[in-house]
């Protein structure tokens, strides 16, 4: 799993710079967080690693770890 990559969707979605990009984050403490950039940003992941998630899961992401710990997961599958 790229952080790196993670991080950029994420502020390319969100349209800022992360500066403290750290795993313990919540996603609502993200500038310009919102529940449509929400899912505008498990559109970007599921494009960009080519995964599906289910809102089940999307329900689930609350931090940035919540949104690593999925895409081990995914690409395990």
């Amino acid at each position: 799993m790229n952080k790196k990559r993670l991080k950029s969707i994420m502020e390319e979605t969100f349209d800022c710079k992360l500066k403290n990009f750290q795993l313990s984050t919540q996603l609502k403490k993200i500038p310009n967080w919102d529940s449509f950039n929400h899912i505008n940003l498990m559109v970007a992941i599921e494009n960009e690693f080519d995964i599906e998630i289910n809102p089940k899961e999307v329900e689930k992401i609350i931090k940035i770890s919540d949104i690593i710990d999925l895409l081990k997961i995914k690409s395990k599958q």
